[in-house]
């Protein structure tokens, strides 16, 4: 199962992938409209995929267009979350389908912690509103809820 959550004010997408169902389909949508959404603003736009240790992984052609996806969006900060060498190996295997652009920074983690201090620092100020986005997403996962949820209102404190 893949779930995300938004904050569309802030141009921050969390997604969530646990178990098996992923829906890679959706993940590409949600993907291209924070692209639409920061590209249009001229903002950098914050993409942090969790992945768990039960998560069903994207085969080859998924890869491909996620990176895509990913590479659509032209100011980006990403961060993928996963304790799996098999996800950092697939991480690894995006970046290579998508060279290394201005204006992205991109990191693989262990922790979603250790991607909020992550993008902190490479954005030069914090993000308290991440930990909400992700608990959203999260919620999703727990629920089994189908429907992304948005946080318009969600601001800094």
């Amino acid at each position: 199962m893949l779930r995300f959550a938004s904050s569309d004010d802030h141009f921050v997408l969390v997604g969530v992938n646990s178990g098996a169902g992923a829906d890679f389909s959706r993940a590409e949508e949600r993907i291209l409209h924070l692209a639409t959404l920061a590209n249009g603003a001229g903002a950098v736009a914050t993409l942090i995929i969790v992945v768990d240790p039960d998560a069903e992984l994207p085969e080859a052609v998924w890869r491909k267009r996620l990176a895509e996806a990913r590479a659509r969006i032209l100011r980006l900060r990403f961060a993928l979350v996963t304790r799996s060498s098999a996800a950092r190996v697939i991480f690894h295997i995006m970046e290579w389908l998508t060279p290394a652009q201005v204006g992205k920074t991109g990191t693989t983690v262990a922790t979603f912690a250790d991607a909020v201090e992550w993008a902190e620092k490479d954005a030069g100020h914090g993000l308290p509103f991440l930990v909400e986005v992700y608990r959203q997403a999260r919620l999703a996962i727990e629920d089994g809820s189908g429907s992304a949820q948005r946080l318009r209102s969600a601001q800094p404190t």
